[in-house]
């Protein structure tokens, strides 16, 4: 029975560590794809925390996170991947990034993309954010919510929609960040998301937020 106990502590010990391994891949690519200015030779690529993950000229790529998420890269994107144990953000230096986000990978529950402009704390949600200059981003709540904040700002905005819900926010000649409640569905459509969703065998309800 000594033996026994040891033993099972030791199987348990394997099994959660198992479970909170976590696993980020480059599971298809088109053109040219770096990773630490290292080009992308094969699918699967596994991307480490600090990784730097860049889309040159019309590349794009489709990265998973454990099986349940997905973060979609457009052409001249470059973005830092800072996920583990102990970070939970993205920061996306410049170009398009998408996703549709269904099962929690960080300690949060949630984790940050930060671009020049705006942070946004996601979680179990489907958006797409474009910075469209350095001074400007675009980004979309399409299924879920997700909070906002400036970048310089103490304020959050929760934005919630079924079926897309944008903000913009812009830098200003003063120095002041202006926000755009309504600029229109830009960058992306439903087609578009509901794809992502199929690869990591998921759907969206366009009827109601996604509450996962």
């Amino acid at each position: 029975m000594k033996k026994i106990i040891p033993f099972l502590i030791s199987v348990l010990i394997l099994s959660c560590t198992g479970q909170n391994r976590l696993s980020i891949k480059i599971i298809s690519y088109k053109g040219i794809i770096k990773v630490n200015t290292q080009a992308v030779k094969t699918i699967n690529t596994e991307i480490k925390s600090g990784d730097i993950i860049e889309t040159m000229g019309d590349s794009l790529c489709d990265i998973i996170i454990n099986d349940k998420n997905i973060l979609r890269l457009q052409p001249d994107t470059k973005l830092i991947l800072n996920i583990s144990e102990k970070e939970n953000s993205i920061y996306l230096e410049k170009g398009w990034l998408a996703g549709v986000t269904r099962k929690i990978f960080t300690k949060e529950g949630k984790f940050h993309v930060k671009t020049p402009t705006v942070t946004a704390s996601i979680r179990g949600t489907s958006f797409c954010m474009k910075i469209e200059n350095e001074k400007s981003t675009y980004f979309c709540v399409c299924n879920g919510s997700i909070e906002l904040k400036g970048e310089n700002s103490t304020k959050t905005e929760k934005v919630e929609a079924a079926h897309h819900s944008a903000r913009r926010f812009s830098i200003d000649r003063s120095g002041f960040l202006v926000e755009n409640n309504n600029p229109g569905l830009l960058y992306h459509n439903d087609s578009g998301i509901e794809e992502m969703a199929k690869i990591i065998n998921e759907t969206i309800d366009w009827s109601k937020p996604d509450q996962k």
